[in-house]
């Protein structure tokens, strides 16, 4: 019994008499190329309200560009008009497409006082049908929206916003702000 227990003994301590080794990472790199190609979000026009009053709070619908029917209310000495955004979406023909929006939450003096309060709801984004240019879906920028380009590749965006003028905004002041536009494929 001694001689075996001599024998593990003397096992174990071999078994811990280290031997040079070492070790080293290996990176791995890879590449994909899209199948769909290059993604491409162009701004075709900016968004552009006219004539506002301060202390009025107005809705507007991206719908029609440069229309009395798509802001209100309206004073008809003085029509205001709002002119939606319009984005152009390229890439690959009938791919599905996700976007993703960063509303401003104000517009902000260029130079002067007073500030613009923006809201959005189910009416301030709309996807243009492209065979009679005219809204065939509206949406709520702020909860993104996915897109079927067309057989050419293309979708169009018509975006906008309600703005709430504050009362100490001046007449002849302009006012500035942007948004953020994310699109990407879904890999469908």
């Amino acid at each position: 019994m001694k001689h075996v227990l001599f024998v593990i003994v003397a096992l174990l301590a071999l078994s811990t008499m280290s031997f040079a080794q070492t070790s080293t990472d290996i990176q791995y790199d890879a590449n994909v190329a899209s199948a769909g190609g290059p993604l491409v979000v162009a701004v075709n026009t900016t968004v552009l309200y006219d004539l506002l009053r301060p202390g009025i709070s107005y809705t507007c619908i991206a719908d029609q560009i440069v229309s009395v029917t798509n802001i209100t209310p309206i004073d008809p000495n003085n029509p205001e008009s709002f002119t939606p955004g319009e984005l152009a979406i390229t890439g690959a023909p009938g791919a599905e497409v996700v976007l993703t929006f960063v509303m401003p939450s104000k517009l902000v003096p260029l130079a002067g006082i007073g500030e613009i309060d923006m809201t959005y709801d189910n009416q301030s984004a709309s996807i243009l049908d492209p065979i009679g240019a005219v809204p065939a879906h509206f949406f709520n920028p702020q909860n993104g929206q996915t897109v079927q380009l067309d057989a050419t590749g293309l979708a169009t965006i018509w975006i906008g916003g309600n703005p709430s003028v504050s009362p100490d905004a001046a007449d002849g002041d302009a006012f500035q702000g942007f948004a953020l536009v994310t699109a990407e494929y879904t890999g469908l």
